[in-house]
């Protein structure tokens, strides 16, 4: 029952979607580069969630992300993401709104991601605070 469910709520967006909406299903390689190269905001309205991988890639391109305010995001975010309450849907779109109408605040949230999620999840710092945990743990 909750696959049909599923369904039915992905047939619903189908429906109501506007004409400029798309719905690209899985993407990888060059088209989600050109993805997100290009957007003008990147908008997660997760509701569960771990570690966003799709949230560290909005951030590493420098993109402005809209995320739910769930303890995940707040993590990852920090103070470089606008977030609204998770599952309010008229907060998410006063935010998008808001974030459309305002270039430069979309710049400066951008910026700021970028730096974050650089100088906090990189490969570079996950290899290091690895290497840390084995040099702790490893007998002299």
């Amino acid at each position: 029952m909750r696959v049909r469910n599923k369904e039915l709520s992905g047939r619903s967006l189908r429906a109501n979607a506007g004409d400029g909406v798309t719905f690209t299903g899985f993407v990888h390689g060059e088209l989600l580069d050109e993805l997100y190269t290009n957007a003008a905001l990147v908008v997660l309205p997760s509701t569960l969630e771990g570690l966003s991988i799709a949230l560290l890639e909005g951030m590493s391109y420098g993109k402005c992300c809209l995320v739910s305010d769930i303890p995940p995001n707040q993590e990852a975010g920090g103070e470089c993401v606008p977030f609204f309450p998770s599952g309010d849907a008229r907060a998410l779109a006063h935010a998008m709104a808001d974030l459309l109408g305002d270039s430069d605040a979309r710049a400066r949230y951008g910026a700021a991601a970028r730096t974050r999620v650089l100088d906090t999840y990189s490969w570079g710092r996950a290899a290091e605070a690895t290497l840390e945990v084995y040099r702790a743990l490893a007998p002299r």
